[in-house]
């Protein structure tokens, strides 16, 4: 439908891309979705965590306007027995009932 949807390697993201976050704490991000259509879409997005850490909500359903970017609030938290380190959190998209797949990404630093 757009060909920044193939090429913009930041239409669906956590921001912050790296977040931080100690064993048994929790810190804030934000999912951020740009629509690039001329008519509203809906994006669901689910966040693929390794063993240990947790993004809440895990499945979020947002409807963007044309043209729009929109922003939802998330809350990371690691297991108190999570594995400090870096990690890599997969975002899943689904667009307009449409899956892409996980497209994107995020990192969580532990500890």
């Amino acid at each position: 439908k757009d060909y920044r949807l193939w090429f913009d390697p930041y239409w669906a993201r956590v921001h912050p891309y790296r977040v931080n976050v100690q064993p048994g704490g929790a810190a804030e991000a934000a999912i951020v979705v740009r629509s690039f259509l001329e008519v509203p879409s809906v994006y669901e997005i689910k966040i693929v965590c390794p063993p240990g850490l947790r993004f809440e909500p895990a499945v979020a359903t947002l409807r963007v306007e044309p043209g729009t970017v929109r922003r939802l609030p998330v809350r990371v938290s690691a297991a108190g027995n999570a594995e400090q380190g870096l990690a890599l959190a997969a975002i899943d998209v689904t667009h307009d009932g449409l899956r892409r797949g996980q497209l994107f990404d995020v990192i969580v630093n532990v500890g």
